[in-house]
């Protein structure tokens, strides 16, 4: 029982913390007629630093230090700044699917705050930050502006963004280009040629520490490198929250049916609709049964996007195959050790949970608290020792201002009958 209590608690953790659902890279921006830097007393509005602040405060990145304080002047830890750059990452999808199963050993490890203990680990296991020569992480020292760019640059690497560094760039222009640590050259070359990062008196002060509104502005130009463009940012999604069907809304079924007209390579079958996004215009999101035109057909299960602008015209936007291998795949984070034995059978016809496949699921949330899963769709089965089922469901977390996402719940159940989690993992709809 205690086991299984844990369990529940590391399963939900990890997914409480991977609940924002992005459609790329990039942040959502919201709309607000009020500026947020109004509820600080020491922010002014008309300020150099207002657009990074504004910006990193309507998306959820950083916070005040109290109620009524940013202060903009003081440093920003590394603890704070790893924590910031994790919630940049679950934008984009990303974060524990497993969490506090990446064991920290750094010397210091009492003093990283619980709520930068799990941005910590996440960024540490995926070699974003690392600790210093004599074991510790200084999680309470400001981190250097060459701190802020290596750590920035592995993670724009670690997300297969664009890291090249022109021979042109004006590097060697600054007075001080020799004081950059030889581990930072790279990353400060990318930074300052994407203006991340700029000198100040032609220096490029690589050991000072960021201030905050510095982080915050910094933090805006790297963020704002990876938007999508309007059609495809604004908005946030509004999830299909019951078990999909193949029958599809009125707008997203004509949507569908435009776009799909003239499609060459393939052939896309609606299997479930995911949800919608309003941008200028609206996105339309469908699980899709994808066959390829091809001397040998193959059959694949696919997430396509469906773009339709204000004047009525209608594209594909975009189309990704789903892999369900990548669910099972062995990793550290594995909640259970399971023997994923055998293919994958797609469930390309319909969403509807195959008989049995409804009770192994009631049976796996047994006891499970913090989040709330409901099946969307059945994706495959999988023959072990039993059978593992892959759930696409909508998660909400139980909190007083719910958010939902998607996610692959995979289920395993034994011939001796019974039902238990194997894996919880993020499902983006890019």
């Amino acid at each position: 029982m205690k086991k299984n209590l844990l369990r529940a608690v590391a399963l939900c953790l990890a997914v409480l913390c991977a609940l924002s659902m992005s459609v790329s890279a990039a942040l959502i921006v919201q709309k607000d007629t009020a500026c947020p830097l109004d509820q600080f007393s020491d922010l002014d509005s008309s300020a150099w630093y207002h657009d990074g602040i504004d910006y990193c405060l309507k998306n959820g990145l950083m916070k005040g230090k109290s109620t009524t304080s940013f202060d903009p002047s003081g440093k920003i830890t590394r603890a704070e700044f790893v924590t910031v750059l994790y919630r940049i990452a679950q934008s984009a999808g990303e974060g524990f699917t497993g969490a506090w199963a990446f064991n920290l050993d750094y010397t210091d490890k009492a003093d990283i705050p619980e709520y930068a203990f799990e941005a910590v680990a996440w960024c540490s296991m995926n070699k974003l930050v690392g600790g210093y020569a004599n074991g510790a992480f200084g999680p309470k020292d400001p981190i250097t502006r060459e701190q802020f760019a290596a750590i920035l640059y592995r993670y724009a690497e670690f997300m297969k963004q664009d890291v090249s560094v022109d021979e042109n760039t004006n590097f060697l222009s600054f007075n001080d280009f020799w004081d950059v640590s030889e581990y930072a050259r790279t990353p400060m070359m990318w930074a300052i040629e994407r203006n991340i990062i700029g000198g100040s008196n032609g220096d490029l002060n690589p050991a000072f520490s960021a201030t905050r509104a510095e982080a915050a502005a910094m933090l805006q130009r790297f963020c704002k490198l990876n938007e999508k463009t309007p059609d495809a940012a604004a908005g946030g999604w509004q999830i299909n929250e019951e078990l999909a069907e193949t029958k599809l809304p009125a707008g997203a079924k004509e949507a569908f049916e435009q776009a799909m007209d003239g499609m060459v390579g393939a052939d896309f079958t609606p299997v479930a609709y995911l949800g919608s996004q309003f941008v200028a215009g609206v996105n339309y999101a469908y699980l899709c049964k994808e066959v390829t035109v091809t001397a040998q057909p193959e059959t694949k299960l696919a997430a396509v996007v469906v773009y339709k602008n204000p004047q009525g015209e209608v594209s594909v936007y975009s189309v990704k195959d789903v892999n369900l291998a990548e669910c099972t795949a062995e990793s550290e984070t594995e909640f259970l050790p399971a023997n994923f034995a055998g293919g994958w059978k797609l469930n390309t016809d319909t969403a509807q949970l195959p008989e049995g496949v409804q009770g192994a699921f009631e049976k796996a949330m047994e006891g499970l608290f913090g989040v709330g899963y409901t099946p969307l769709a059945c994706m495959g089965s999988q023959v072990v020792a039993g059978t593992n089922y892959a759930v696409l469901c909508t998660a909400k977390a139980v909190t007083a201002e719910p958010a939902n996402a998607l996610a692959v719940v995979v289920v395993n159940a034994p011939v001796s009958g019974g039902a238990q989690i194997l894996r919880i993992c993020g499902f983006s709809i890019y």
